[in-house]
């Protein structure tokens, strides 16, 4: 069956991306900071503002107002980049991501602040503490898990 189609009308919109197979996403702050150099980029050259973005270890949610159709332009060079890197950088080949990248549009004033919490509150929501895994997957105890972050971005005026 065919996917339904994206709406990519310009407005505001939810996003999210996972990493295949349940995979980490980012491995390391290199990752996540090339990560926000990839994205950075791609808001300048497609005119984007994004209120809100939340790296969590396996996925990064995004919310994004798009001032034109560049929804999937924007976000097919912003996944195609960061793979490339990230594949080159932790030695490795194949697909990087689990599927095309989710997306909903917010429909309202409502939404949008609905969306916008679960967003940038997802870290504390997920809790930031987790087990500390060894070789076998076994839980050793707590640690706080510096790799999950949330990220309020305002526009300069």
């Amino acid at each position: 069956m065919p996917r339904r189609p994206r709406d990519i009308a310009p407005g505001y919109h939810h996003l999210w991306v996972n990493a295949t197979g349940g995979s980490e996403y980012f491995l390391d702050s290199i990752d996540r900071i090339a990560w926000v150099r990839s994205f950075v980029r791609v808001l300048r050259r497609m005119g984007w503002t994004c209120p809100g973005f939340c790296q969590m270890s396996t996925h990064v949610h995004l919310l994004l107002s798009t001032p034109d159709r560049s929804l999937p332009l924007g976000m097919r060079d912003l996944n195609r980049q960061y793979s490339f890197e990230f594949n080159i950088r932790h030695d490795r080949i194949g697909t990087f991501l689990r599927k095309r990248y989710g997306s909903r549009r917010i429909e309202d004033g409502k939404d949008l602040l609905v969306t916008y919490a679960y967003v940038v509150l997802n870290p504390v929501v997920e809790g930031p503490v987790h087990a500390r895994r060894t070789g076998t997957g076994a839980a050793t105890g707590p640690r706080l898990d510096c790799r999950t972050t949330s990220h309020l971005w305002m526009p300069p005026m």
